[in-house]
């Protein structure tokens, strides 16, 4: 059954002003706690089960408590970096429930592993979480706040599995953006940089890529909280956690975009797409040349339409025609599928066709005098 798209195109600009600071918390992460560490003790661990490592058990830690954890280290660590971790481990505590809809009980345990740099986990079952002992505190710090995301998310799912954008899509974002703003980064400047292409897919599509969608997700959020504010963010990662819940770990539904954010998926994506400052809108624009054509004026309105007929309709406004059968060939089913609501009004023709066809996955080409579409 063909899955009807919303789409709204209003007249005047697509880019929607809204007021968002974005929150201070960001630098709160950074400000440590003014006490003296107190003296470590030493504990011996038990069994901690198989996702943490066995590694960590049955031998001696020193352990410092602080008010939501235990920081757990070995003699040969560095006492004043852990006296410096011990002043700021709290705060992840503090940021991540201000922005979750859950918290974990407390203490939680973190582990400081001896001559290891990263490879972080965390145990849902143990409470806890490691890292390596090496690497300068802020990379010790924000590896630690990307696993105690995920314990917060543990926490309202219980035993049920997290999707991409509340589990490793937060996760990252939360890590690269703390260590961002330490470092005193222009975070838009360094986005774009590491996408100089552009992102790998529409953003509401960035959880089809997994793993490789890492830094276009980084950037989609980052977007998302600066333009709509931290507010909005969180309560997308809300609905993102309640979502994957229901769905064990499924893709996010995309009309959670449209709740959270008043927009439908293809409009934030426009926005998404000019803020970062990569031009176009990650469809027709960057494949079909620089016809001119394309940049005329087209109106279209109906209740419901399939995009292949609402595609022929708009290129036949500016004098170009629609090669079905290239298009069917390359295209079907997702050509027939139906978009429901469809108000344009003198847009420029690139900005209605991509419109059109990235909710669907799809783009297009001009071929001679035809517009031909492929998928994405």
């Amino acid at each position: 059954m063909n899955r009807i798209l919303p789409l709204v195109l209003l007249s005047g600009a697509l880019f929607v002003a809204a007021a968002n600071a974005s929150s201070n918390d960001w630098q709160r992460l950074w400000q440590p706690n003014k006490a003296a560490p107190p003296d470590p003790i030493k504990v011996r661990i038990g069994s901690l089960g198989d996702d943490l490592g066995r590694d960590l058990e049955n031998q001696e830690w020193l352990m410092i408590p602080t008010r939501h954890h235990e920081l757990l280290f070995q003699d040969s660590a560095d006492r004043k970096k852990v006296a410096e971790l011990w002043r700021l481990l709290d705060g992840l505590y503090v940021f991540l429930d201000g922005r979750s809809p859950a918290k974990p009980p407390t203490p939680i345990r973190a582990f400081l592993v001896p001559k290891e740099r990263g490879r972080s986990r965390c145990s849902r079952a143990s409470l806890a979480m490691r890292t390596g002992e090496l690497g300068d505190l802020p990379f010790v710090l924000t590896s630690l706040l990307h696993e105690e995301t995920h314990l917060f998310n543990f926490a309202f799912l219980g035993e049920r599995a997290q999707s991409w954008w509340p589990g490793e899509f937060c996760c990252i974002y939360f890590q690269e953006r703390a260590l961002l703003e330490h470092e005193g980064r222009d975070l838009k400047q360094e986005l774009k940089s590491r996408l100089p292409r552009g992102p790998v897919g529409p953003l509401a599509e960035l959880d089809r890529h997994g793993k490789s969608a890492f830094d276009d997700a980084l950037a989609a959020q980052f977007f998302l909280e600066e333009k709509y504010g931290k507010e909005r963010l969180d309560e997308f990662r809300r609905r993102s956690l309640v979502a994957s819940k229901a769905s064990n770990g499924g893709r996010l539904p995309e009309d959670i975009f449209q709740q959270v954010f008043g927009k439908n998926p293809a409009i934030l994506n426009v926005e998404w797409r000019a803020f970062q400052g990569w031009g176009g809108d990650g469809g027709g624009g960057k494949t079909a040349g620089t016809d001119s054509r394309l940049e005329r004026k087209v109106t279209y309105s109906t209740e419901k339409d399939s995009v292949q007929d609402i595609v022929q309709k708009l290129a036949a406004q500016v004098g170009l025609g629609y090669d079905f059968e290239k298009s069917k060939k390359q295209t079907d089913p997702l050509c027939r599928r139906w978009v429901n609501n469809v108000a344009i009004e003198n847009k420029p023709c690139r900005e209605a066709l991509d419109a059109i066809l990235t909710p669907v996955g799809l783009r297009y080409e001009i071929d001679g005098e035809a517009i031909v579409l492929f998928r994405k």
